[in-house]
């Protein structure tokens, strides 16, 4: 926290860089790593490929990817008492 805290920043420099929130997943490079498709994405399962033929999950692995990276904005009585089904996520997001 002291190196966070001590780092300076050139004038006109910023430490965000190519893109303008701290939200990984709106940055292209992590979408692609964590193989994330966003849920305002235009036909969103047509470019999920799994290994199952079950249609009705093929968005959980963006889904649980977006979730996962938001737990540490969670309290610790959310995620102790987080279950991954669709009441579950439902109470988290009110």
């Amino acid at each position: 926290m002291d190196d966070i805290k001590s780092r300076t920043t050139e004038p006109g420099k910023f430490h965000l860089k190519g893109v303008h929130t701290y939200d990984l997943l709106r940055n292209p490079l992590y979408q692609q790593a964590f193989q994330y498709f966003s849920a305002d994405l235009d036909d969103r399962k047509e470019y999920i490929v799994d290994g199952d033929d079950d249609d009705t999950n093929d968005c959980a692995q963006s889904d649980l990817v977006r979730i996962v990276l938001n737990l540490a904005f969670l309290t610790e009585d959310d995620v102790k008492n987080m279950t991954f089904d669709a009441a579950g996520l439902a109470r988290l997001s009110n």
